[in-house]
């Protein structure tokens, strides 16, 4: 099973969109998330804010390509 170059890339940026995302996650349950702490909670929503803003403007570059 070949794959393209273009796809590839897509697949390696997207999956470093989505490793970046669970470090936030990571990150935020570390810093007390869970037990009600403010900066683990802020840590948490820039994760996924990051995430909504990264993988759409993956999106906007993957819809360019073709």
């Amino acid at each position: 099973m070949e794959f393209e170059g273009q796809v590839l890339r897509e697949a390696g940026l997207a999956l470093i969109g989505v490793a970046v995302f669970i470090a936030f996650l990571i990150a935020g349950s570390t810093m007390g998330a869970a037990e009600g702490e403010a900066a683990g909670a802020f840590v948490m929503i820039g994760g996924i804010v990051a995430f909504i803003v990264v993988m759409g403007a993956l999106g906007l570059l993957f819809l360019d390509s073709d």
